[in-house]
């Protein structure tokens, strides 16, 4: 009698298992852009509420703005490919960069970094919050009137700040300009190889995200003081010549807010 038991349970389970299939829930940004993918088991009528549960978390957690989708999954495969190949990508992009990096880097990095040219002063924030980012900002931000701003947010677009009218006359308006412009970019490691020249100078970038990459041009144009003309390669794209024709690129902010739009055109 205990081993006829013992049969019947071994049955049910080995029945359980086979209809215990795996499912997957990818977590996606605002753009359709994959950020993370969280495996689960799935029930019998083949929803994924752990996979949605982690994902749902995890959104939470990384102040993240995004939805995630559970994938199709019609089970087992009773005829697997002996030889598998890499998963394709259930979102491919539908504008392929056409540089792409030939050494991508590893995973995403969660935080935010941002790279301001405020007039000619270099502002790096780095941190988990916008709190962390405020605090710092108020401490090296110039506490005088400024009206131009370059800033970007770990590898979104550059972004250029001008007030027209007036001055931001304290660190507090600087803040709240540089604060209400920060966006919700995911903080990729990426490849960006730039070389070219500032008028009769090298200009050479080699950084792992676009707020890297407009540190390193602040450094290298920072005293140049006002030019008209350059050349720029992005990722071994064709080198471009620069010029403008109806007046000068006075400063820092303006000279690399020209060099961080052809990295925009090519690393998306």
């Amino acid at each position: 009698m205990k081993k006829f038991l013992f049969t019947i349970a071994t049955l049910v389970l080995s029945a359980q298992a086979a209809h215990a299939y795996i499912c997957q829930v990818d977590l996606l940004d605002n753009r359709g852009r994959l950020l993370d993918t969280f495996t689960a088991q799935a029930e019998m009528n083949g929803a994924c509420r752990d996979g949605l549960r982690d994902c749902n978390r995890e959104m939470r957690t990384r102040g993240i703005q995004g939805q995630c989708v559970t994938r199709t999954n019609p089970g087992p495969n009773p005829y697997p490919n002996p030889n598998p190949g890499p998963n394709p990508n259930p979102y491919p992009n539908p504008n392929p960069n056409p540089y792409p990096n030939p050494n991508p880097g590893p995973n995403p990095s969660y935080g935010m970094t941002v790279t301001a040219i405020v007039e000619n002063t270099l502002v790096v924030l780095q941190g988990v919050s916008n709190g962390d980012l405020y605090n710092q900002c108020m401490q090296r931000v110039p506490n005088s009137a400024v009206d131009e701003i370059t800033m970007v947010t770990n590898n979104g677009a550059v972004r250029r700040l001008v007030n027209s009218s007036s001055y931001w006359n304290r660190a507090t308006d600087t803040c709240n300009v540089i604060m209400s412009n920060i966006v919700n970019e995911a903080s990729y490691n990426t490849m960006i190889d730039v070389y070219g020249s500032l008028e009769n100078r090298q200009l050479s970038i080699r950084a792992s995200s676009k707020a890297d990459a407009l540190s390193q041009c602040y450094s290298q144009a920072a005293n140049m003081g006002q030019i008209d003309d350059m050349s720029i390669s992005v990722n071994n794209s064709p080198l471009r010549q620069l010029r403008n024709n109806s007046s000068y690129w006075k400063n820092a902010g303006q000279i690399c807010l020209v060099v961080m739009q052809q990295i925009d055109a090519v690393v998306r």
